[in-house]
């Protein structure tokens, strides 16, 4: 029950009211105590002051959150840069564009000959077509064939190479690249395994060639009833190192038994997926199989397989208007490349899916989301390219080639990436090794690219923090190549929730304009939350930030961000200490000074709070609760009870 404190000199402990000596000593109880820096100094060694500095993001793109400092800070939640190498965040390769020829899709692209060629899909007959790489457009048409383009091949039988382009209902074959050819066998997929040509139809028969047009049926795909279907077919290594035929299906992995005519079912077995098994890839010791936006890892072995989800969906997955699905994986030397169409949204994606304005405006519906490429290197997925706009952008086909490039040369000095966007046929050019950009005097940049970092709530997120200052190191940048700078706050996920670091700043860097203020200066610059002159520091729960990087004219600079350093206290609500000393020398209250002691020592051993006050405060505004801590008395022997206590009081 609530007690008024209406004497000088009385307080109320539990309920029971006791006579003090001096005044109630009140103390501020919910601070942190200081640190203690064992061996050398670092950032975060301030006593007062917490740090939590990102120089590292080759962890890739999928992490919304993350919580403490301890944490590996290492993670983005979506990012448009270049992420491989530590210490140093900078633009994406350039990625450039053939002209259009025509208003079909592009449906296949294919290696041959040291050219590429490309098939566009009308939605009943497919044309082929050739690139010209010195004026970078496509040829006329060298073939119309009956149906949509479903996969394309170049293989040698015997001392013979050929291009094949399957349709599904048929395929066609050159040997040169212009004289064409068809064959009305029934093949969806192609293969070339143990020198002969292996196709696939709709059904699930498999048949072989050593000659064209000698197609010898082989082992039925055993189709699960319903709306089961075959979404590739390819070669890889089986458990014992030996290549084999796998096929793929909405519902998982099939391993081809060529002496038994047969295909055996694999242990990367799934539910079906309407989106799952197109492009699978051989890459490296494995094959990797899509499933909408995941990819699932089959590294067969003599005696244990192993199963593993490693695909952009894994952890916190990516912004809801790039979720899409893949539609083909391609391996390169360093990277394995994911096709992801904005266009076709996983199974489970609402119709209408909002507006993602962590990231923009844009509205999100199905069938226009946006198109991407992702790369993936066993550390951590990265962006390498997003369409520029959220619409159908349908991401049909990839190749990594070397076309173009000298056959003498020692190094393939046209190792690019190429993949079709509708009608448009991308490239981005490759590095042949593992270096950072920044050590290559040819590489060219994007003209921009965004960063956005895990909300972070240094492991409290119950907890009022309060941002201090934040400092961005950057180097290369200029009136031309720009950094601009945004925080949100508290789980915000909102476009107007982003705020900017405006010029209220110090350090070495400069900015330019008074509405677009942007880091154009290399050093250190040290952005103060409330400003220069009133650096009171901004409150939060968590917060995260997104940068954003842009160059001029010349492809060869970006802006490169070292190091992104938060520095914030951690402030608990507050919450009070007192200290008072009881008189129990005298009876008090109609009780003596025996039953006042043992009514102490009751609030001492209580096992609840218990309340306190020392105000006469009608509102109980001025009431606590409180844990009594300590208890330190001063008392006479023998029969005399009388004495005085100090009491220490906690708000806990």
């Amino acid at each position: 029950m609530t007690q008024r404190v209406i004497q000088t000199d009385e307080i109320s402990l539990n309920a029971v009211r006791y006579p003090i000596e001096g005044p109630v000593t009140t103390v501020l109880a919910s601070i942190y105590p200081s640190k203690v820096v064992l061996g050398d100094t670092t950032k975060d060694s301030q006593l007062r002051a917490s740090v939590a500095a990102w120089t590292d993001f080759r962890g890739g793109i999928g992490a919304e959150e993350v919580v403490s400092i301890e944490d590996p800070l290492n993670r983005a939640w979506w990012s448009e840069l270049n992420l491989r190498h530590q210490g140093h965040l900078v633009m994406a390769p350039l990625t450039s564009d053939a002209s259009e020829n025509t208003t079909a899709i592009i449906g296949t692209i294919i290696e041959f000959k040291n050219e590429i060629y490309a098939t566009s899909n009308s939605g009943s007959s497919t044309t082929l077509h050739k690139y010209d790489d010195v004026t970078n457009t496509w040829g006329g048409t060298l073939q119309t064939m009956d149906a949509d383009a479903t996969d394309s091949l170049a293989l040698s039988l015997g001392t013979t190479d050929y291009l094949v382009m399957a349709t599904g209902s048929s395929y066609y074959y050159s040997e040169d690249g212009s004289s064409i050819t068809a064959d009305t066998t029934n093949v969806k997929y192609l293969a070339d395994w143990d020198d002969r040509l292996w196709g696939i139809d709709a059904d699930g028969q498999l048949w072989w060639a050593n000659e064209i047009g000698t197609e010898i049926n082989d082992a039925l795909l055993p189709l699960w009833a319903g709306n089961d279907a075959v979404a590739d077919l390819f070669v890889a290594s089986s458990g014992t190192g030996e290549p084999i035929l796998y096929a793929a299906t909405r519902r998982g992995l099939w391993a081809h038994d060529a002496q038994n005519s047969r295909f055996v079912q694999t242990e990367l077995s799934l539910p079906f997926h309407p989106q799952a098994g197109e492009g699978c890839v051989r890459w490296r010791d494995s094959i990797y199989y899509p499933a909408g936006l995941g990819v699932y890892r089959y590294t067969p072995g003599a005696s244990t397989t192993f199963v593993t989800a490693m695909g952009p969906d894994r952890d916190d997955g990516v912004p809801k208007l790039y979720k899409g699905a893949i539609t083909g994986l391609i391996g390169s030397q360093n990277d394995l490349f994911a096709m992801v169409d904005g266009s076709a949204p996983p199974a489970e994606q609402p119709t209408v899916l909002g507006t993602d304005s962590s990231i923009g405006d844009s509205p999100a519906v199905e069938g226009t989301g946006y198109s991407s490429i992702m790369a993936w290197n066993e550390q951590g997925w990265e962006v390498r390219w997003v369409t520029t706009n959220a619409q159908n952008n349908q991401m049909p086909a990839g190749l990594v080639s070397n076309a173009y490039s000298s056959p003498t040369a020692k190094k393939a000095t046209k190792y690019r990436l190429y993949w079709a966007e509708l009608r448009t046929l991308h490239y981005q050019q490759l590095p042949v090794s593992v270096e950072n950009p920044r050590q290559l005097g040819t590489f060219s940049y994007a003209a921009a690219g965004t960063h956005i970092t895990p909300w972070f709530s240094a492991g409290q997120a119950e907890v009022e923090k309060l941002a201090l200052r934040l400092k961005i190191e950057v180097e290369s940048a200029s009136s031309t190549e720009t950094v601009a700078c945004y925080y949100a706050l508290d789980g915000v996920d909102a476009d107007s929730a982003w705020v900017q670091l405006t010029d209220d700043h110090t350090g070495d860097s400069t900015f330019t304009g008074s509405s677009t203020d942007k880091i154009t200066g290399s050093g250190i610059t040290t952005f103060s939350f409330g400003g220069i002159s009133t650096p009171t520091g901004t409150a939060f729960r968590s917060i995260r930030f997104k940068l954003i990087l842009a160059r001029g004219s010349d492809l060869s600079k970006s802006p490169d961000i070292r190091s992104t350093t938060l520095e914030f206290r951690k402030k608990l609500p507050a919450k009070w200490g007192h200290s008072i000393t009881v008189d129990l020398q005298q009876p008090y209250g109609g009780r003596s000074t025996n039953e006042l002691r043992s009514a102490l020592v009751e609030a001492a051993e209580s096992t609840s709070l218990v309340e306190f006050t020392f105000r006469d405060d009608a509102s109980n505004e001025r009431n606590y609760y409180v844990d009594v801590s300590a208890v330190e008395g001063l008392e006479f022997t023998g029969h005399n009870e009388s004495g005085t206590t100090k009491v220490l009081l906690v708000e806990p």
